[in-house]
């Protein structure tokens, strides 16, 4: 777990490099372990505070592959809308369009004042309709 909690702290002071690096060593066993999301979801944070939304995905569709513990918990769900920040970031807007229509859907009785919500749909707003 440390290498989950040296990432943390290296995304909370706005180091995502550092959190990458850091996780390198727990990269083998997500998908073995049921803490292995947690550095799955780690791992994707980081990539998309770097820019990476294609190694993002790619994390994101682990967490969600392998749900470990608690596979109806709040980040597993957050994993779909992650997915659709990924996917902007590497110019597919109908795939994020896509990945934040899922979330949504997920998230459809959720109290409307959550923040991550609110902050959901203003960036599904600002996404152009179609291709």
């Amino acid at each position: 777990m440390k290498p989950c909690f040296d990432a943390l702290f290296a995304l909370r002071d706005g180091h995502p490099g550092r959190a990458i690096e850091a996780l390198k060593v727990s990269e083998p066993w997500e998908d073995k372990l049921k803490t292995g999301p947690i550095s799955a979801d780690l791992r994707g944070r980081a990539l998309l505070a770097a820019g990476d939304g294609t190694g993002a995905e790619a994390a994101f569709r682990k967490r969600l592959d392998h749900p470990g513990l608690d596979p109806l918990g709040v980040q597993q769900v957050l994993a779909h809308l992650n997915i659709g920040r990924a996917r902007v970031l590497q110019g597919d807007r109908a795939g994020a369009r896509k990945a934040y229509e899922e979330f949504f859907a997920l998230w459809k009785n959720a109290d409307p004042d959550i923040p991550v919500l609110r902050q959901a749909k203003a960036e599904y707003a600002k996404l152009p309709a179609g291709h």
